[in-house]
């Protein structure tokens, strides 16, 4: 949760990188990895395959949420602002239903 906040806050700040950029990628499949990793300890799952299948799910969400950001700012009308809040509303929503399953 501390990441995923972190996260929100830094996304804001101009002298962040593009998502898509190789050292926002490395971090983000790094971290993404990370926390399959953490959570497969915890469950009793399989580390490597946690960490395999959260890796490459961060890195198709990076560019999955790059691309819906775009178009709803292209397509959409809205602004890189108002996207970007809304991109954020529904990545807050998913977490907080993920969660309560949890």
């Amino acid at each position: 949760m501390a990441f995923a906040a972190a996260e929100l806050a830094a996304d804001k700040l101009p002298s962040v990188p593009n998502r898509t950029s190789p050292p926002a990628l490395v971090g983000r499949v790094t971290l993404g990895a990370a926390s399959g990793a953490l959570a497969a300890r915890a469950y009793g799952g399989s580390v490597v395959v946690a960490a395999l299948l959260a890796g490459a799910a961060a890195l198709a969400a990076t560019f999955a949420s790059f691309q819906l950001r775009r178009l709803a700012s292209e397509r959409g009308g809205l602004s890189s602002t108002a996207a970007g809040l809304l991109e954020d509303a529904v990545v807050l929503a998913a977490a907080s239903a993920l969660a309560r399953r949890g």
